[in-house]
């Protein structure tokens, strides 16, 4: 089992209410999967469409993005104290259209992957200070043939410097652990 989300939790309430949110971008996840070319059974799951939210800003020249961002709290335990909350904002691309090892290598460059995480994280700081970005980006693919994207992806050291390829199913881990 993957616990890459083990200490995260997603919260819907957050999202909604954060204040990098125009109108118009809050959109269902699995609307976006979809969007994307993915499936998914996971409702009710609101998200940052981060596209959408690049598209409406007037930038003559728009830069890369993430697809989604959505905010997650993580509990740790304090031994002086009670347990502390923090909240992060969660960015991930969705890659449903990547089907073989081979499509890495066109479909997703180095200087996109930098490019995408670097503005989403500006233009989330620049809207909201009080909320960081989890250092790590999150590339989601189809669990087929999930094992020979990701040693392609570490291949190519498309993980460097904390960019992670991970399945749908272990990213959508998160929903339903939020969802109960």
């Amino acid at each position: 089992m993957n616990d890459t989300f083990a200490e995260f939790t997603y919260d819907k309430e957050l999202t909604i209410l954060s204040p990098i949110i125009i109108e118009g971008v809050l959109e269902d996840y699995a609307n976006l999967v979809s969007h994307e070319g993915g499936k998914t059974s996971v409702k009710n799951i609101s998200v940052i469409n981060m596209d959408k939210l690049k598209n409406s800003l007037k930038i003559s020249q728009r830069p890369s993005s993430m697809d989604i961002v959505f905010i997650c709290r993580k509990t740790t335990d304090n031994k002086n104290g009670p347990k502390k909350k923090y909240k992060k904002y969660i960015l991930a691309d969705l890659k449903f259209n990547v089907k073989t090892v081979n499509n890495i290598v066109a479909n997703i460059p180095n200087a996109s992957i930098k490019a995408k995480f670097k503005f989403s994280c500006e233009y989330i700081w620049s809207k909201d200070m009080n909320t960081p970005c989890h250092d790590i980006a999150y590339f989601v693919f189809n669990d087929k043939n999930f094992e020979q994207i990701r040693h392609r992806w570490m291949q190519r050291n498309l993980n460097f410097p904390k960019n992670t390829a991970i399945k749908q199913s272990d990213f959508e881990k998160l929903f339903y652990v939020a969802a109960g």
